[in-house]
């Protein structure tokens, strides 16, 4: 509970929280992208929008716990909005059981003129979970985006994440660590579009595995 701060469920949002879904939800991550993305929006279930008005830094960081306990087709969505010069942390947790799960959560992040993003995916899956993730940036002019993908679990992981720097000025850091044992297998993609003018980005990934562990970076 933070003033300029909202945290609201996609299914129960009204009046201007309705409206900034209705406007943002599935405008940088299409549902057309892939049959994944396809399929996500087709079961979207416990979306959530994080709203941050302007010129508000929030003091600690919003954190979103998911935790799935039965086998299922889990398609989490998670937006992010934020007004000019605004300053937001967000930490998604991810937590599953040992049934058997697939997993296809979105994340889309919109940042407003000068603000600041960072958003922290903590990825602690059971060892039965796949997971292909979808994460997208759409930055305003002069905003800053940190991007800290942490994996530690899940028997598959698959994971997009992509910058779009359309606004002059803007930029992004994306970073990710992996830890794998057994027969795990850590896949992510990244893409960093320099579309506007000015803009900057950099990037690190590193893995560490164990056992038959296997990891890709594209």
């Amino acid at each position: 509970a933070s003033p300029g701060v909202t945290v609201v469920e996609v299914a129960k949002a009204t009046g201007e929280e309705a409206a900034t879904i209705d406007a943002k939800l599935g405008s940088v991550v299409p549902p057309e992208r892939s049959k994944f993305t396809a399929l996500h929006y087709a079961y979207m279930r416990g979306g959530l929008l994080v709203d941050i008005a302007a010129n508000v830094e929030v003091p600690e960081p919003v954190r979103i716990v998911r935790e799935l306990q039965v086998g299922q087709l889990a398609a989490p969505h998670t937006l992010i909005v934020t007004g000019a010069n605004s300053r937001v942390h967000v930490v998604e947790d991810f937590r599953s059981s040992e049934a058997d799960i697939l997993a296809l959560p979105v994340a889309e992040i919109l940042p407003g003129h000068g603000a600041t993003v960072r958003y922290t995916v903590l990825h602690r899956w059971g060892s039965n979970t796949r997971v292909f993730s979808e994460g997208q940036l759409l930055s305003g002019p002069d905003s800053t985006f940190v991007s800290t993908n942490l994996v530690v679990g899940g028997r598959l992981v698959k994971g997009h994440v992509e910058s779009s720097l359309t606004g002059r000025g803007s930029s992004s850091e994306l970073f990710g660590v992996f830890v794998g044992d057994h027969d795990q297998q850590i896949d992510f993609y990244t893409l960093q579009d320099h579309i506007g003018a000015d803009t900057r980005s950099d990037l690190l990934y590193k893995s560490a595995l164990a056992d038959q562990a296997r990891s890709a970076y594209y």
